[in-house]
């Protein structure tokens, strides 16, 4: 078993975004970092996120949105060219998004329209990772979100995409610890 996928990811440092093309192989996954891109925030852009994030209005945030979706996926395929890897060899993009507001335990936002991800580059994309673990340890607590995990690991393997399934799996060996 052989896939390739991309990771992308920004973070409150605001600095840019980070693509990650990674090859899955073996019986137990191993991966393997076949490139690495970095594209940074020019000043005036990581100024209106700042801006965005203490003023904005719901039209800057979905405006924002937006343009960090087409950025994200400019990303991925700068890494893609910059390898020599064709689009359709992709099994999958995992995009974490921009944090523009994380308050532990209570509410989570992520931005980069995963849409404009999977138009651009004609595969999955899998996103919005803390939402369903805020909601489930703000609802449930700490033990439903281990079994939120679980479900999302069994949706996962049902899947029909081999590196999502095999990532899965390898998540069957871990626990959550609870204070």
């Amino acid at each position: 078993m052989t896939d390739l996928a991309i990771g992308l990811m920004s973070g409150t440092s605001l600095d840019g975004v980070d693509a990650a093309l990674v090859r899955f192989s073996g019986d137990r996954p191993e991966a393997e970092l076949v490139a690495f891109r970095a594209a940074p925030y020019e000043a005036t852009f990581r100024r209106r996120v700042l801006h965005t994030i203490e003023h904005g209005g719901v039209r800057d945030v979905a405006l924002l949105d937006a343009e960090l979706g087409r950025r994200f996926a400019a990303a991925a395929r700068e890494v893609l060219d910059a390898s020599g890897t064709p689009r359709a060899s992709l099994a999958f993009v995992a995009s974490h998004g921009q944090t523009v507001w994380h308050e532990p335990g209570k509410a989570t936002l992520q931005l980069g329209n995963p849409a404009a991800i999977a138009e651009t580059l004609s595969v999955p994309v899998v996103c919005d990772f803390r939402s369903r673990l805020v909601a489930l340890m703000e609802q449930r607590g700490a033990e439903q979100a281990l079994k939120g995990l679980q479900q999302w690991i069994c949706e996962a393997e049902q899947s029909g995409i081999r590196a999502l399934q095999d990532f899965a799996r390898r998540l069957k060996g871990y626990t959550l610890a609870t204070a």
